[in-house]
């Protein structure tokens, strides 16, 4: 049950991550150098746009394993 429960949990930050940097983050603090449009989306700007969801997923799956550390040390 415990690891559902934090399959759910790292889930649900993933895509309160998403949501938040559509809705907050690319209003305020980031410039829209590449732009996801349909049909008019470059590979370079399809890379650009992975490559920084890359990085904040390495970020999310660190908080992920501090948060639960004593659960991983357990199993």
């Amino acid at each position: 049950m415990a690891t559902i429960v934090f399959c759910f949990f790292g889930y649900y930050l993933f895509y309160a991550t998403v949501i938040g940097n559509i809705k907050f983050g690319l209003r305020f603090f980031t410039i829209s150098f590449y732009p996801m449009v349909p049909k008019e989306t470059f590979v370079n700007s399809f890379i650009v746009n992975a490559l920084s969801m890359n990085m904040w997923v390495v970020a999310l799956v660190y908080l992920l394993v501090d948060l639960f550390r004593q659960f991983f040390s357990g199993t």
